[in-house]
């Protein structure tokens, strides 16, 4: 803790890589607070670091008519008469901003930034009704040119001055880097060895989490149904999906798993929280990345399997100039129903790796001035 630190309160998923990433790289020694619904998933990492205050603590949670209402009511109680240095809003949504307007006079400096799916698959009326709060906040931050474009065709120019053009990062890439700097291109081998995979598998992984937006079932289904599935093919395919958070219900879950035991492909299921190390010896040991989600706003998974150098297949319409600019390539497709034909012509051409992408993402990605930039825009 710093002499004088400042008091510093988020709104947002404690499971979010990127509210840890800042209580780690960017807000140490301040006296941080967090407030979400859940921490189950890293409780461990926040002992010490910061108070965390999650709906599992309230004594309505158990009841579902009144649980969203009793949460706020329980940390307004619970922060009751405390002021703040910042108010941090992590993802935008109708709840959070309700947190917004509860905390923000009692806070010197307001920060929104938004993630991804809270602007690009939110309704144009939806966003508009946020205008209250982006009208009083400080400063708003958003992490891609995707974002932007959205951001502007809805607003128009009217929060240029607040807009802060920042990334929102992981440390993921650092373990990529490690691994590659160390193994070179044997990182593939060894880490398909490193998850007991046959190491002339040809890997496919499905999203690069739980949730429905990511299509495993129909992605699978498209596999299933094309001449991918045909035995000379199958024998040879092994699907991959990382399911280890985001996951809405042990019913999903089921869903997938009898979507995949359908098929003819051998498959692995990861559920398990991976540490750095571990998730970047699954981006090296993936040959092929699909990622079918219909948005994206620069996701830090999909940046690890370019870095990794798995081929990465994506909708056409999700448009990475930021990517284009720098030179890495990915394929891309219209409907679901194409990706078999993309994987296909990469098995019979040979072709599983971009390694070339690596140096292109790290450069892209460029870490240095990421933390301070940071700071300037929160707590400076």
């Amino acid at each position: 803790m710093t002499d004088n630190p400042k008091r510093i309160l988020i709104i947002g998923n404690p499971n979010s890589v990127f509210i840890r990433e800042q209580v780690e790289r960017i807000l140490v020694g301040q006296s941080i607070t967090v407030v979400g619904r859940s921490n189950t998933t890293y409780r461990d990492f926040y002992e010490g670091k910061c108070q965390i205050i999650t709906a599992e603590e309230s004594p309505f949670r158990s009841i579902p008519k009144v649980r969203v209402h009793a949460f706020h009511g329980y940390v307004k109680k619970k922060l009751k008469d405390e002021n703040f240095d910042l108010l941090h809003i992590h993802q935008v949504s109708p709840d959070s901003l309700r947190f917004f307007n509860e905390f923000k006079d009692s806070a010197k400096k307001t920060v929104i930034t938004f993630y991804g799916s809270d602007l690009l698959r939110a309704t144009e009326e939806r966003l508009k009704s946020y205008e209250k709060e982006l009208d009083v906040c400080d400063a708003i931050t958003l992490p891609s040119d995707i974002m932007e474009k959205r951001f502007h065709q809805v607003y128009g120019n009217k929060y240029d001055a607040k807009i802060n053009r920042i990334r929102l990062e992981g440390s993921g890439l650092e373990p990529v880097r490690e691994i590659l700097a160390d193994e070179g291109q044997e990182a593939l081998k060894i880490s398909k060895e490193y998850y007991e995979i046959d190491p002339e598998a040809i890997t496919i992984a499905i999203g690069y989490n739980g949730t429905v937006a990511q299509s495993h079932i129909p992605v699978i289904n498209a596999l299933k149904s094309s001449p991918l599935a045909e035995d000379d093919l199958a024998d040879k395919v092994l699907l991959m999906l990382q399911l280890t958070y985001g996951l809405p219900d042990t019913n999903y879950l089921n869903d997938i798993e009898k979507a995949l035991r359908d098929s003819p492909f051998r498959y692995k299921v990861f559920t398990k929280y991976m540490n750095g190390e571990e998730s970047a010896r699954f981006r090296f040991a993936t040959d092929i990345f699909v990622h079918a989600q219909p948005t994206d706003a620069f996701s830090a998974s999909l940046r690890e399997h370019i870095a990794a150098g798995s081929v990465v297949i994506t909708p056409k319409n999700i448009n990475y100039s930021e990517y284009l600019e720098a030179g890495i390539e990915y394929e891309g497709f219209d409907n679901i129903e194409e990706i078999p034909e993309i994987i296909i012509e990469r098995i019979k051409g040979q072709s599983l790796r971009e390694w070339a992408n690596s140096e292109r993402m790290f450069r892209l990605m460029d870490s240095t001035g990421y933390v301070e930039k940071w700071k300037e825009v929160l707590i400076d």
